[in-house]
């Protein structure tokens, strides 16, 4: 199914991951659906992320109106998601939680896309799993890292690097669920050339 993302949604979490240094969070809400495409804005009650160890951080705290989640990682934080960012959407998918079907994150790199498939995983394999994926990434870490907890600015070396090192580390370790990328070149040719991202 083809996924829209609204010119004003794009526009509002651009000016937070580039201009600002705390994290923005929401769920999406569906302007409109059909079996063709699904069209997402943002509900107007963002949250701004509440500082901690001098980055702000944003949480959601269980208060999920949608399946679909979004929040941002400004310049100021790693270009990429945390391990909380994809261990939530494991968790968190389908009964007894409030799952989601998808979670969007943004950075300076462009827009992950986090989707959760089949059961959660037992809580009792998070330490296992988070290890895991600590050891899956540290030579990615260490290549695209610029300092205490900032990324290196995008290039093709760190979409190669995304490609081939990043997600097949995420996939192997939470095998619940697939992680897309699309760079922010690429969003910005769709909002010029359509007036919105379509994926």
């Amino acid at each position: 199914m083809t996924t829209i993302f609204s010119k004003e949604l794009l526009e509002l979490v651009h000016k937070n991951v580039f201009q600002e240094d705390t994290e923005m969070c929401g769920n999406l809400q569906l302007v409109q659906e059909s079996q063709q495409y699904t069209k997402f804005y943002a509900f107007p009650d963002i949250n701004r992320g509440a500082r901690d160890n001098g980055r702000g951080i944003c949480s959601q705290l269980n208060k999920f109106s949608s399946p679909y989640l979004f929040h941002t990682h400004p310049v100021n934080h790693y270009a990429y998601p945390s391990v909380e960012d994809l261990w939530t959407c494991v968790k968190f998918r389908g009964p007894p939680y409030n799952g989601f079907f998808f979670s969007f994150l943004f950075t300076k790199w462009g827009l992950f896309i986090i989707n959760p498939k089949g059961n959660p995983i037992d809580e009792t394999q998070e330490a296992r799993l988070k290890r895991h994926y600590y050891n899956s990434i540290i030579e990615f870490h260490r290549l695209t890292k610029e300092s205490d907890h900032v990324s290196v600015d995008y290039s093709e070396r760190v979409f190669q690097l995304i490609d081939q090192v990043y997600i097949p580390a995420v996939e192997q370790t939470f095998l619940n669920l697939t992680l897309f990328f699309i760079p922010w070149s690429v969003i910005a040719r769709y909002i010029h050339e359509r007036g919105e991202l379509i994926i």
